[in-house]
């Protein structure tokens, strides 16, 4: 299967096709494909799935679901910015100026709610994931310190006892010399 010249995944109805700009999944209808041609169909919503894991197979994603934001799509029942132009009965130069007031109206709340539930989406799970992150990062750094430290601790004990043994060492010949040195005065 194609979209939009590259080719898809298909398991079934389910459909994915990935590339550089888009990662898309959706599922098709049996009544799509009866007589074995190609089938157009417009996408008429859209969103952003997030992985908060490194692995693939994660169900950590989350999802965000924005309408579209192109002049043929923003406004609403009073109409599309694209009815704004020259050519359009609501065209700001000779048009009904009352309705393109109402269009650029709707258009205005339409980005607002859509910046709102972006904004939102970023202050309670991508922010919250950052900070959750940066705990994880924190304690994997201080508990990479501990081992240094344990591995810094056990060296310097070993150390220690190796130059207690070493001065046990030599106190134990040096013992032993002037017994023998006492033991040569007395024979002479």
């Amino acid at each position: 299967m194609i979209v939009n010249g590259v080719k898809a995944i298909s398991d079934g109805l389910e459909i994915r096709s990935m590339n550089t700009l888009v990662d898309l999944t959706f599922q098709m209808t049996e009544l799509m494909n009866l007589n074995q041609s190609s089938t157009d169909f417009v996408v008429s919503g859209g969103g952003a799935s997030f992985q908060f894991d490194a692995d693939p197979q994660s169900d950590l994603v989350s999802s965000l679901g924005i309408e579209s934001a192109t002049t043929g799509s923003l406004g609403g029942g009073a109409g599309t910015l694209a009815s704004l132009r020259a050519d359009n009965g609501a065209n700001l130069i000779d048009g009904d100026t009352d309705l393109a007031e109402r269009i650029i109206s709707e258009a205005i709340e339409s980005v607002t709610l859509s910046r709102a539930r972006i904004g939102a989406f970023q202050r309670y799970t991508i922010d919250s994931s950052v900070r959750g992150l940066l705990v994880s990062m924190e304690n994997t750094i201080a508990a990479e310190s501990q081992i240094r430290n344990a591995d810094v601790a056990k060296e310097t004990a070993a150390l220690a006892q190796a130059q207690i043994i070493q001065q046990a060492a030599m106190y134990a010949l040096g013992v032993a010399n002037t017994q023998s040195a006492t033991v040569l005065a007395l024979l002479r």
